[in-house]
């Protein structure tokens, strides 16, 4: 009898050769009138009569990029294809088979990105071709075909100890970006949302915004059109991704009456994480130090004394303590600044970055950073007291109870708990020393109730929570491998009993 294994080969030949046809095919997306080619050759009127094709080094460019993954990941699935068969060692190439089977996938959707950015005021008029919807289908197939062969043709006893031990970091590596990517769904579904959830009618917002008052019907069913307000919610929704990846954000109707949303966001965004991350960088090493100290020391007097410091330390508010620095640092003893984040003599760097310190480096214009720096002293001080604080008590909390197992799951609820406390604690502290920061924007925008800025603030908070959910989580399983890796007889009782 023919061992089933024996055929894993056909999978990556199968999806190699697949995705070739579909790259040599003219269809990546048909329309009415045209078809385009993956890698940039549009072609239009077939008629040999009139213009066969025309080329844009724009468009070829542009499309290089999925063009050159997929046709390389093609090449090398049919190579790995005849190594597997040769060799007759499918685990050997197993890993091989995930990252061809995932560049598959990844090109296509890259692709899809791209074209969906160009051509989406026409998005109704065309649909996917064959050269787009192969390499996913070839993606599936080798990546369904490894999975099935591993987990069912494949008795645990044959599998060697190096798969049998990362297994688990697989699962939680897959588990991670199944997490992130649930996160940044729901969220941006809710900041699409917004736009239909606030009060009133964003067409007549958008209209007033453009110094239209008193539209007629023509005109309201004009800027419903440009919005694309009266397109189906799905592609709505797709619209609205890729306006917001590819930075056109719409204009603000009240913070700054027709300003790009873009303009608004971009130049006060970086305060916002330079205050975050310089005190995050500050208490964290600090934070991690003591909380081990405490650990190893809990039940003690100082244990006992410093809980209840840090206890004291998050409970008190922020804005508060702001204040009180304000009065005795700023007023009673004028050591350090009280508001805003510079000189208001100085003139802002010219923009580059938007952070103010690269900025400022850039164009040479060093004197510039101690007085940022200064004028983040206080700032950073009560960030920094209440950051340290939450820190220390999860990382006692974590060494001590660090007998019973954690997953991702704990790991990310504490590090959506932790940036939560952190990104709220700078509200009040953006709004107590006046830094005039991203989070600002996002208040002033939901007092004047400014539909475009609302939504594109809250899909950036999204964005960044998911970056930092995803960082953990990935620091996490790392931690979690190198230490498993290390601990030998455990890992042997492990093996023994998976065996």
């Amino acid at each position: 009898m023919v061992n089933k294994r024996d055929h894993i080969w056909s999978f990556p030949l199968i999806g190699g050769i697949l995705t070739l046809i579909g790259l040599l095919t003219p269809a990546s997306i048909i329309g009415s009138l045209s078809f385009n080619w993956m890698w940039g050759f549009s072609f239009f009127d077939l008629d040999p009569t009139g213009t066969f094709f025309y080329w844009s080094l724009l468009q070829f460019l542009y499309y290089l990029t999925p063009f050159i993954i997929l046709l390389i990941s093609s090449i090398g699935a049919i190579v790995l294809a005849f190594l597997i068969r040769k060799n007759g060692d499918f685990l050997r190439f197993k890993k091989l088979l995930y990252i061809c089977g995932a560049l598959f996938i990844i090109g296509s959707i890259i692709y899809f990105i791209e074209a969906v950015s160009l051509i989406f005021p026409f998005l109704q008029f065309y649909t996917p071709g064959f050269a787009m919807i192969a390499p996913l289908i070839s993606g599936a197939i080798i990546i369904f075909g490894t999975i099935f062969n591993t987990h069912f043709l494949m008795r645990r006893s044959e599998k060697p100890d190096l798969i049998i031990r990362i297994k688990k970091f697989y699962r939680n590596i897959l588990l991670s970006l199944c997490i992130g990517g649930l996160i940044f769904l729901i969220g941006s579904i809710i900041s699409f949302s917004l736009i239909y959830l606030l009060f009133g009618d964003p067409v007549i917002a958008y209209l007033a915004a453009m110094g239209i008052h008193s539209p007629s019907p023509a005109q309201y069913l004009a800027a419903q059109h440009a919005l694309g307000l009266d397109l189906p919610i799905v592609l709505q929704y797709i619209k609205f991704l890729c306006q917001t990846f590819t930075g056109n954000w719409g204009i603000s109707i009240s913070v700054a009456s027709g300003a790009p949303v873009y303009e608004l966001i971009m130049p006060r965004l970086p305060r916002t994480i330079d205050l975050m991350l310089i005190s995050i960088i500050i208490v964290l090493g600090l934070g991690i130090l003591l909380g081990r100290i405490l650990a190893k020391n809990r039940g003690k007097w100082y244990d006992k004394l410093i809980q209840l410091l840090c206890a004291i330390g998050i409970s008190i508010p922020i804005f508060v303590l702001g204040m009180f620095l304000q009065y005795t640092l700023a007023y009673l003893n004028p050591i350090f600044p009280a508001t805003y984040y510079k000189n208001p003599s100085f003139m802002d760097p010219p923009f580059v970055t938007g952070f103010y310190i690269i900025d400022a480096l850039l164009a040479g214009e060093f004197f510039k950073i101690p007085d940022y720096l200064y004028h983040l002293v206080l700032p950073i001080f009560c960030l920094s007291l209440a950051s340290f604080s939450l820190i220390t008590l999860k990382i006692r909390s974590y060494m001590v109870n660090k007998s019973r197992e954690k997953s991702v799951i704990s790991n990310t609820i504490i590090t959506g708990s932790v940036f939560g406390f952190i990104f709220m604690f700078s509200i009040l502290i953006e709004t107590t020393f006046g830094l005039n920061g991203f989070v600002s924007l996002l208040i002033e925008a939901i007092n004047l109730r400014d539909y475009w800025v609302i939504s594109s603030s809250v899909f950036i908070m999204i964005i960044m929570f998911v970056i930092i959910i995803l960082i953990s989580n990935l620091a996490f399983t790392f931690y979690k491998f190198l230490k498993k890796k290390h601990s030998e007889p455990e890992f042997e009782s492990k093996l023994e009993d998976d065996v």
